[in-house]
């Protein structure tokens, strides 16, 4: 499965403001796309090479929304995982390698997340849950491989990577995407809390085990859920949605918006060197 924002003929749409009202299906103008969101204290980088190999400022503020998007539903996720390739540096007009200091606009914030996908959560298990960020770094430090947009921003969890490990192999066979490799990458998950316990690590021994009595929670886009991005351990899940319904998108304007940031008072969206939710190791 695959998305793309749909391109505006430039013919239809002959400047950039003109161009980048549009929504990713270019069907509807997007509304008021000079309001401002929030205002930035620091430039926020948005680079594929960046937001595709490592932990983000804006992947985690992503993440962090869906969790509290959720927090209050009838079954509050655990963790949030959003793929980088939802942060695209590759606008409908305009290339961009970060959001630039001061006011954040709509237009701008739509063109550098072009999808707005429900909002969905799904249960997984401990193994399931390795997979999932096996897949996401399996393309880091590959040779022949570009990062990849299956690269996993994440909120409720850290982990830890050792790219001098085996990654996942996926194969064609018969018509189906195959897993002809578990990637050994990922060493330990820490979940920030599950069932009233704070921090619960799980190693990579006990990556087959049932380590935390039960399944996990996470809260993602219906992409992911649906299989996108190849997480075969996704395809088929069931996805509960969220009621009311929330997407992916309108729940991050929202978040940023509720920073309550000013032109005096700027926001600063940055990732935390104390406490990383990311740790790589042999990754380049």
């Amino acid at each position: 499965m695959r998305r793309a924002p749909a391109l505006l003929a430039i013919a239809l749409a002959p400047t950039a403001l003109s161009c980048i009202q549009f929504n990713a299906d270019c069907s509807q103008p997007v509304a008021d796309p000079s309001y401002t969101v929030t205002y930035l204290a620091s430039p926020v980088p948005v680079d594929h090479t960046v937001v595709r190999t490592q932990e983000s400022a804006l992947g985690d503020r992503m993440t962090d929304a869906f969790l509290k998007a959720l927090q209050d539903s009838g079954s509050p996720p655990d963790v949030a995982v959003d793929n980088a390739g939802d942060i695209r540096d590759l606008g409908l007009c305009v290339t961009r390698t970060e959001l630039a200091k001061g006011p954040l606009t709509r237009a701008v914030l739509k063109d550098v997340i072009p999808f707005s996908d429900e909002l969905v959560t799904v249960r997984v298990t401990v193994q399931e849950l390795f997979h999932l960020l096996e897949h996401g770094v399996a393309t880091l430090a590959t040779p022949g491989n570009h990062p990849g947009g299956q690269f996993l921003q994440v909120s409720g969890l850290s982990y830890e990577v050792d790219c001098s490990k085996p990654a996942e192999q996926l194969s064609t066979v018969g018509g189906n995407l195959v897993r002809t490799q578990d990637g050994q990458r990922v060493r330990s998950i820490t979940l920030a809390s599950f069932e009233g316990e704070p921090n619960v690590t799980i190693t990579r021994d006990e990556a087959d085990s049932d380590a935390v009595g039960g399944d996990i929670v996470v809260a993602l886009s219906s992409y992911l859920g649906g299989g996108g991005d190849k997480f075969i351990d996704l395809d088929g899940k069931t996805m509960t949605k969220a009621n009311p319904e929330r997407y992916t998108y309108t729940v991050l304007e929202a978040y940023l918006h509720a920073l309550h940031a000013t032109a005096g008072s700027p926001a600063t969206l940055a990732v935390d060197p104390h406490h990383p939710r990311i740790v790589l190791k042999n990754c380049g």
